[in-house]
């Protein structure tokens, strides 16, 4: 069997290859005749290598060799009589147009694969096209996203109480008890199993030295200000998309101001304000750094305006000030974070309406979950209608602390956060002119979370666990704030949870986790979740 064969334009090239050889080689004067029988040696060589591997035929290898020496001959003559005109006249040998563009194809197929990486290469080392073409906020971008699919099963105890709780985001929406039917009343025996996700697309860039800007899009639930979660069973309609970050940043060493909307600008867990909450507003962070325990540790004054909801023809408009003195210091790697915070939500508290006025209908709010002291304020001593507002204030006094062990090994890392909060503007008094009925405060509430494992589980293999124990009375916080997941939202819930994080490929992981939770006052009401996750980021 002959050796893997030329096609035919394969032959034609090699053929061309030679004969331009040839043509190019000079006259022979006798200074050069080694030159020329060496060159002329190496040439046949080759041909006799292509027939015995079966390239060529011995016959085209004969017509190459005969055509090139008749060509060779042709040329050596008229070079002569060239000479005899003028001999030191320059000529370049004639290559048919044909064989250039063959000679062209063949080395840039050659040369293509390498000669295109190393230009790549080249241009991703210097930014070739970027410092000079592009503004320098351009080339700061960096872009992010990272989606969540989870499967969320949702728990109920065998001996919950029906027909108690009842679901006041549904009634203020449908406008009534009545209205709302069904869903006037919070499930509390059917589990639920669901399927639902969350993207979120966003880019941060530096204009200046000292000035930054960022924009980030996210799926999620039109007035839910504390999860980004979509359902997954609406017959493949398309997800909402809403405008999650928009923000302008000044940093300084002493300074951080931000405004827009942004990330939660405290040191707190989500005993306070759920993960998913970002903050509407203006924060001022400044920073005084010190040396006590190492060269890092700093205090820092953190002061913040968020707008609630404004009031048209009225001046209570609904606002959080907020304001946290903390410290930040360092042991070596270790670290450890202390915030002493006051949060003030203003005139978000319910007042009733004179009977058949609906002049302070706007002092319901836009959003609960579920767990705070509520009253009708409607006033019509009508069991279909309904329209639920808070009942005290709130003015909340917070402790948080985290302490991070920095990296003990490779892969291991601890880190222990603390939270302990009170609604220090609670008035039993006040509730009672409100609602009419006496409600004894219950406005404590505290957190503590342990994980250890890899800080960033962003490879494979590496892994992390956390455990989670929550008590959160009814008016500690405000519920619309509060984690959405823990005993399905809200306040007046004491349980546990634990969680386990494993990765599956680069920036690709797999969580697990299960919290179980029982009300703290009021008839039995048990919720356990089990969410399953698929995370991936860039």
């Amino acid at each position: 069997m002959r050796a893997h064969a030329m096609t035919h334009p394969a032959r034609r090239i090699a053929a061309a290859s030679l004969a331009l050889v040839l043509a190019f080689a000079p006259p022979a004067r006798a200074d050069q005749t080694q030159d020329l029988l060496s060159l002329r040696n190496t040439l046949v060589g080759v041909l006799e290598e292509l027939v015995k591997s079966g390239v060529i035929k011995p016959e085209e290898a004969r017509k190459i060799v005969d055509k090139a020496e008749a060509d060779a001959l042709a040329e050596a003559a008229k070079q002569k009589t060239n000479d005899q005109v003028s001999p030191n006249t320059v000529r370049v040998a004639y290559v048919p147009e044909i064989v250039k563009d063959q000679l062209r194809a063949q080395i840039k197929d050659e040369l293509r694969g390498e000669v295109t990486q190393e230009v790549l290469d080249q241009a991703h080392h210097d930014g070739w096209g970027v410092p000079g073409a592009l503004p320098a906020w351009i080339a700061d971008m960096k872009w992010h996203a990272d989606v969540r699919v989870r499967s969320n099963s949702v728990l109920f105890a065998n001996n919950n109480t029906e027909g108690f709780y009842r679901n006041f985001q549904a009634i203020n929406e449908a406008g009534g008890v009545g209205p709302a039917g069904e869903n006037a009343l919070l499930n509390v025996s059917e589990d639920v199993h669901q399927m639902n996700e969350r993207l979120r697309f966003g880019v941060d860039t530096r204009l200046t030295d000292s000035w930054s800007m960022g924009l980030r899009v996210a799926t999620g639930n039109d007035g839910n200000p504390v999860t980004r979660n979509v359902d997954v069973a609406s017959y493949n309609a398309p997800w909402n998309v809403y405008v999650d970050l928009a923000y302008a940043e000044y940093a300084s060493k002493y300074m951080v101001f931000v405004g827009g909307r942004f990330l939660n600008p405290f040191l707190s867990t989500n005993l306070v304000y759920d993960d998913d909450l970002t903050f509407e507003g203006l924060a001022l962070t400044g920073m005084l750094p010190f040396e006590l325990f190492g060269a890092d540790d700093r205090a820092f004054l953190t002061v913040g305006y968020f707008p609630l909801d404004q009031i048209e023809l009225s001046s209570r408009d609904k606002y959080l000030l907020g304001s946290q003195l903390g410290g930040q210091f360092a042991f070596g790697q270790t670290s450890l974070g202390v915030g002493i915070a006051y949060y003030d939500f203003s005139n978000i508290n319910g007042t009733r309406n004179l009977p058949g006025s609906t002049k302070e209908n706007f002092t319901a709010p836009s959003f609960v979950q579920k767990g705070n002291t509520m009253f009708d304020i409607l006033n019509d001593n009508d069991p279909n209608t309904g329209l639920y507002a808070l009942a005290a204030q709130y003015q909340l006094a917070d402790v948080s602390f985290v302490f991070d062990s920095g990296p003990l090994t490779e892969a291991l890392h601890v880190r222990f956060t603390g939270d302990y909060v009170r609604n220090v503007g609670y008035s039993e008094s006040d509730v009672f002119r409100a609602t009419g009925v006496r409600v004894p405060g219950k406005t404590d509430g505290y957190q503590f979370q342990l994980s250890v494992g890899a800080e960033n589980v962003d490879r494979f293999g590496l892994w992390r666990v956390a455990m989670l124990y929550r008590h959160v009375e009814r008016d500690a916080v405000v519920d619309a704030f509060t984690d959405s997941d823990f005993h399905q939202g809200g306040t007046d819930a004491e349980g546990w949870g634990i969680e386990g994080l494993y990765g599956l490929a680069r920036n690709t992981w797999m969580r697990v986790s299960y919290m179980t939770a029982n009300e703290i006052e009021g008839p039995p009401l048990g919720i356990d979740l089990l969410q399953v996750d698929l995370n991936a980021k860039f």
